[in-house]
C-alpha cells in the first residue's frame, strides 16, 4: 500500500479488508458444502444477503413498502509496469440505498422514492501511481468521503410513461452498455467522452445533479428518454476538484447551464438471442474554456451509439451465452474538448466453466483519442486499453473478480512519453449485506 496513507483513514479500510478476506474463506467453505452443526455454512451458501433479514428489519420495512440494500465493493489493484511509481493500493465503496413504494407506504399509486449514500475509502491507484492515464483503472476510485449520492422521486404516468425528479447520477441510466458494466476500468461504465469533456466529469458517480427525466414506452420494445439537468455538480463552477468542493453531496447547486440529453432504445429477440440498441445525444449549455487561447465558449455536445447483442447460446444449455457490446461516442467541438472520440467494445461469456452457471468472463477494449495538443497530450494520438476479467459468484451474496488491464500509450503522449505502457493487476470483491 502507499506509504502516504493517513492512519485515521487507513485503519478502518484495513479492518474492512481483513473482514472481507476472512468472510471470503467462510463463503468458500460454505460453497464447498461443509456443513456446520449450527447450520451457519448452509445459511451462508443460500442467503441472498450476508445479514439476511437484519433481525427482522427488512421484513418490517417490506410491510411498509420499503427495501434497504447495503453493498460493499472492495479491491486491491496495482501496476507492475509503467506509471510514475509501482505498487498496489486498496480502495473501496460502501453503498446504502433505501427504496420506497409509495403505493404501499403512502397510498400514492405508481410512485417510487429512492435515496442512496456512499462511503468511499482507501487509496486511488490512478492518482497515486499511474500518472497521465485517461482511462482510469477503477470505476469506484474517488475522493474519500461519506456523501449523499442520489435523492429522487419517480412517478408513473399511466402504463407507458414515467417521470423522475430530483438529484440523479446519470451513469445509472444514460449511455449505459449493460455488458460493459462487468468490467473494472472506469470508462466501461461512465464513458470517456463525458468524463473528459463535461465540467468535473459530469453528474456521474460519486456526483449527481438536480434534474428531471421523462421515459416513454410507445411499444413493448421501444423506450424514448429525455432529460434536463443542472450542468454543474459543485457550487464553484471553476473548482479544481468538484468532489472536494461538494464533499458531502448536500450542496445541490443550481444556476449552471442546462444539460439536456435524449436517448432512444430498441430491443429485439431472435432465436432466443436478445439485443438492445441505443442512440443518443447530449448538449451542455455551460461555458467552456477554449483549450487554445483560454477564451470562454458557450455550449458543447456529443452523439453516441450503443449495441448489446447476444450472439450465441449453447443448445440445450440455458445459461451459457456469449454477448458482444460496443459503444462509440464523438464530441466534434475540438476547441473545448480534450477528447473528441471514445470507443469501447468487448465480449462477455455467462456460465464459462462447467458447474459455474453464475460466473461471467469478459474481454474488453477501450480507446480515447485526443483532439488537440494540451501540453501533456498530443493531438491525434490515442490511449488504448485492454481488460480481461472473471467474476466468480462464490455465494449468492458474494462475488470475487480477478482483473488484468494493459494500457498502451498512457495519456496519449507524444514521441517522448513520460511513462511507459502500464500493466494493472488486482482483484475486486462485491458483498451484498
Amino acid at each position: 500500500m502507499s506509504c502516504t496513507v493517513e492512519n485515521r483513514l487507513w485503519r478502518p479500510s484495513a479492518r474492512l479488508a481483513v473482514a472481507v478476506v476472512a468472510s471470503f474463506f467462510t463463503a468458500m467453505s460454505a460453497a464447498a458444502g461443509q456443513k456446520a452443526d449450527n447450520g451457519l455454512s448452509s445459511y451462508l451458501a443460500t442467503t441472498p444477503a450476508l445479514f439476511g433479514d437484519m433481525g427482522g428489519l427488512r421484513p418490517w420495512l417490506g410491510r411498509r413498502g420499503a427495501s434497504l440494500s447495503i453493498n460493499e465493493t472492495s479491491e486491491v489493484l496495482g501496476n507492475t509496469s509503467g506509471g510514475i511509481r509501482r505498487g498496489f493500493d486498496y480502495d473501496g465503496v460502501t453503498t446504502a440505498a433505501l427504496k420506497v413504494d409509495t403505493a404501499k407506504a403512502l397510498g400514492i399509486p405508481g410512485g417510487t422514492f429512492f435515496t442512496s449514500a456512499v462511503w468511499i475509502h482507501g487509496r486511488n491507484l490512478s492518482a497515486d501511481n499511474l500518472g497521465p492515464i485517461l482511462q482510469t483503472a477503477s470505476g469506484i476510485e474517488a475522493s474519500r468521503d461519506l456523501r449523499l449520492w442520489e435523492l429522487w422521486y419517480d412517478q408513473k404516468l399511466g402504463s407507458k410513461a414515467d417521470v423522475k425528479i430530483g438529484e440523479q447520477s446519470l451513469d445509472n441510466e444514460w449511455m449505459v452498455s449493460t455488458n460493459a458494466l462487468l468490467f473494472v476500468n472506469t470508462m466501461l461504465g461512465w464513458a470517456m467522452v463525458p468524463s473528459a469533456d463535461m465540467p468535473a466529469g459530469g453528474p456521474a458517480y460519486p456526483m449527481a445533479a438536480l434534474g428531471a427525466r421523462l421515459a416513454v414506452h410507445p411499444a413493448a420494445n421501444i423506450t424514448v428518454m429525455a432529460g434536463l439537468y443542472n450542468g454543474r455538480t459543485m457550487p464553484d463552477r471553476w473548482a479544481a476538484n468538484a468532489q472536494i468542493d461538494n464533499f458531502s453531496g448536500l450542496a445541490f447547486p443550481i444556476g449552471g447551464g442546462p444539460l439536456a440529453i435524449a436517448e432512444i432504445q430498441y430491443s429485439r429477440s431472435v432465436d432466443r438471442l436478445t439485443g438492445t440498441y441505443k442512440l443518443g445525444a447530449w448538449y451542455d449549455g455551460q461555458q467552456f474554456q477554449d483549450l487554445r487561447d483560454g477564451a470562454l465558449r458557450r455550449g458543447d455536445y456529443s452523439i453516441y451509439g450503443i449495441i448489446d447483442q447476444q450472439v450465441w447460446r449453447q443448445p440445450g444449455h440455458g445459461t451459457r451465452v456469449l454477448s458482444l457490446f460496443a459503444r462509440a461516442m464523438s464530441a466534434p467541438l475540438n476547441d473545448r474538448n480534450p477528447i473528441d472520440f471514445g470507443l469501447n467494445a468487448g465480449a462477455t461469456l455467462k456460465d464459462p466453466l462447467p458447474g459455474r452457471p453464475d460466473d461471467t468472463a469478459g474481454l474488453a477494449f477501450g480507446l480515447a483519442r485526443v483532439s488537440l495538443d494540451t501540453g501533456t497530450m498530443t493531438a491525434g494520438h490515442s490511449e488504448t486499453m485492454i481488460e480481461a476479467t472473471y467474476q466468480a459468484q462464490v455465494t449468492p451474496w458474494w462475488q470475487v473478480q480477478p482483473d488484468l488491464q494493459y494500457i498502451f500509450h498512457p495519456g496519449a503522449q507524444g514521441a517522448t512519453p513520460a511513462v511507459g505502457n502500464e500493466m494493472i493487476v488486482g482483484v475486486r470483491t462485491n458483498v451484498a449485506f
